[in-house]
């Protein structure tokens, strides 16, 4: 299926309820994993640019992409991975590892783990914006 991170904001504005892709409903738990791995997947970048800007002296751009490629694993780079320090290779690396494995076992966890609860609290209807 195509992402649904993607198509519950647009659902969300075009007032619908449900988000429908494909002529299917996508169920509410499988919107709210695909959004938290994408969230969890955007704090570890920019966690890592942040990191990787303090320890190199390049930019701003050379460094996010260069964090980038490594969690997505495509192999690009803009060169400056030599001049990185021994924790700098640590951690592209553990980012391609994390990239390569990380989403894959985080969506089968999320998809396994379900708990239901005795009770339910009250609802709350926030304003929002």
């Amino acid at each position: 299926m195509p992402c649904s991170s993607a198509s519950a904001p647009w659902s969300e504005l075009r007032g619908e309820h449900q988000v429908n892709i494909g002529h299917r409903r996508l169920p509410s738990a499988t919107q709210r994993q695909a959004l938290s791995i994408g969230l969890l997947g955007i704090i570890l970048v920019t966690l890592s640019t942040w990191l990787l800007l303090i320890m190199t002296p390049h930019g701003l751009d050379q460094v996010l992409f260069e964090v980038i490629s490594a969690f997505a694993t495509n192999g690009l780079s803009t060169g400056i991975t030599a001049d990185t320090s021994l924790a700098g290779h640590v951690l592209l690396s553990v980012l391609m590892y994390i990239g390569r494995i990380g989403p894959l076992t985080l969506g089968s966890a999320l998809a396994l783990k379900q708990r239901t609860r005795r009770y339910e609290l009250p609802e709350e209807k926030v304003i929002l914006g």
